[in-house]
């Protein structure tokens, strides 16, 4: 007994074959050709924000985020654990990449999180911080250190108080200085 099929059925049979031949003829022709170049936006990136009531060029996260480093901090001797996390998460990434910044890139895997850290130092952002035009932590003092806020350059916006440094002194200033070691001057980053 031979069945009729109604048209739907005959049609969508139609659709699903026309689809599955059209995929192996991509798969195919893909086999022979190059696929073009997958563009993904950059893990972090330079931009404009407020900082301290002035306008300075940070880094930022791709939604926009400012990138914050914390003074002490390191995969060696790590401050911010626990509940700091809550607050200043990890900016994270399996292969992260940068657009304008000056600074070697890399992952420290810990506690199931891939941070990402830019010359070794871990990368934060600020869960506070309202918009990507505004960078509200920096000089927070908590967690054992302060948070700063990273220039395009990978260094804090302001120097970094720490070994090697000395505070201002006749000045009645607390403003930290820089660390000074032979003809360069370069800020430390107490550790």
């Amino acid at each position: 007994m031979t069945r009729i099929l109604p048209a739907r059925v005959l049609a969508g049979v139609a659709v699903v074959a026309t689809a599955l031949a059209g995929g192996v003829a991509a798969a195919v022709a893909g086999a022979h050709t190059a696929a073009p170049a997958v563009t993904r936006r950059p893990t972090l990136h330079v931009s404009v924000a407020s900082v301290a009531g002035r306008q300075e060029r940070i880094i930022e996260t791709t939604v926009g985020r400012a990138v914050y480093l914390l003074s002490g901090d390191s995969a060696r001797h790590p401050k911010c654990r626990g509940a700091c996390l809550g607050i200043w998460p990890a900016v994270s990434a399996a292969d992260p990449t940068a657009r304008g910044i000056h600074g070697h890139l890399g992952v420290w895997r810990h506690n199931g999180i891939r941070q990402v850290t830019l010359d070794g130092h871990p990368l934060y952002t600020f869960s506070y911080d309202t918009s990507g035009a505004k960078a509200s932590g920096e000089g927070i003092k908590s967690f054992g250190g302060e948070w700063f806020a990273l220039s395009p350059a990978a260094q804090p916006l302001r120097p970094v108080v720490g070994h090697g440094t000395q505070a201002a002194t006749g000045t009645g200033s607390s403003a930290p200085v820089m660390a000074t070691t032979g003809a360069t001057t370069t800020p430390g980053y107490g550790y």
